[in-house]
């Protein structure tokens, strides 16, 4: 997440704090105390990736509760801008990451489970 050749740990906060954890790796086994980000909703099904290709990777959840999904765009250097939510159906579940398009840009795809419908959510990004 910060572009240290290190591996580092993204979380799933407790389920009712609405929030996910990032840990940075810090070496010898050794990672740093999470930072926690707010997703509005019970995190589910977290992503790690380049969304806006700005390379740095970004974190994107499902919010059940909220029928949202969150993208936290990342700085950079681990740590990651508040979070932007956009409207699912409902009971937002899993999510995929895929060029639906063809236009060069991740769009995201979500599986509502309560009114077993798919939301797309075409990428915009410049």
């Amino acid at each position: 997440m910060n572009h240290d050749g290190k591996l580092d740990l993204l979380t799933i906060s407790n389920k009712n704090a609405n929030e996910v954890g990032v840990l940075l790796n810090q070496g010898n086994k050794v990672f740093s105390a999470p930072v926690y980000y707010s997703t509005g909703g019970p995190p589910d099904s977290p992503y790690l990736g380049d969304v806006n290709l700005d390379g740095k990777l970004d974190i994107v959840t499902t919010n059940q509760v909220d029928n949202s999904v969150s993208v936290l765009l990342g700085k950079g250097n681990g740590t990651f801008f508040p979070k932007l939510d956009y409207a699912t159906g409902l009971y937002p579940e899993r999510l995929a990451i895929a060029d639906l398009n063809y236009d060069g840009k991740p769009d995201i795809v979500v599986e509502n489970s309560n009114d077993t419908t798919v939301s797309v959510l075409l990428n915009n990004s410049k």
